[in-house]
């Protein structure tokens, strides 16, 4: 019995996060993209992706900025011609995170729309490890934008 790759997935942290990176660093994580993609996973979750309380966002310690260019070229890389179809970013896990989401909340949302517009990324998942109950109604908003958005 083989396993279907659409419910399979792999949580990779620290893989694609290089600030700035150069073309050879660029290189790398395409070709990283591609064992992955040739692994049977269906889904790749890219995390942990961060909001500080001023609403900048960090793809581990990197900031968004700085790794917006990878970001335009690993979806697609992880997506081609193999076994992946899903790519997501994952926010969390910590209550810090989405305080800093909810303090900023229209800002998060317009930002990550236009990395959604401007990259191959196929949604979002929220990995609320701790003050579920402080969250919920932010949880609630955020997965009906993300729906209504995607």
């Amino acid at each position: 019995m083989s396993a279907d790759p659409l419910k399979i997935s792999l949580y990779s942290q620290d893989t694609f996060d290089v600030e700035n990176p150069n073309q050879q660093q660029i290189d790398a994580m395409v070709a990283s993209a591609s064992n992955i993609n040739s692994s049977g996973f269906g889904t790749v979750v890219l995390g942990q992706w961060h909001v500080h309380p001023d609403g900048s966002i960090y793809y581990n310690d990197s900031p968004l900025d700085t790794v917006i260019q990878a970001l335009k070229v690993i979806p697609t890389a992880l997506k081609l011609g193999g076994s992946v179809k899903k790519v997501l970013l994952s926010f969390g896990p910590f209550g810090k995170d989405f305080q800093g989401i909810k303090d900023n909340l229209a800002l998060f949302k317009k930002t990550i729309a236009g990395v959604q517009a401007m990259t191959n990324m196929d949604g979002l998942d929220w990995d609320l490890e701790q003050d579920y109950e402080q969250f919920t109604g932010l949880i609630v908003d955020l997965t009906q934008w993300a729906t209504v958005s995607a």
